[in-house]
């Protein structure tokens, strides 16, 4: 049966703008709603990079801008 509280699988990937993979956040069962991600951003270098998310079949692109 289905429990009240609808969980979402969520996959994160962190891609350089060369589309190099840099990390990848393992995917976890959200709350529906607001969503908090922790990067590990020390071990890479300053520049612009892609946040891609997967969730529920859909596909979000977000730029991210690390100095």
């Amino acid at each position: 049966g289905k429990s009240g509280e609808r969980k979402q699988s969520i996959v994160v990937t962190l891609v350089d703008i060369a589309g190099r993979l840099r990390q990848r956040i393992p995917a976890r069962s959200y709350p529906e709603g607001r969503h908090e991600l922790h990067l590990e951003t020390s071990s890479l270098s300053s520049g612009e990079y892609l946040l891609v998310i997967v969730s529920g079949g859909e596909k979000r692109t977000e730029k991210l801008i690390i100095h």
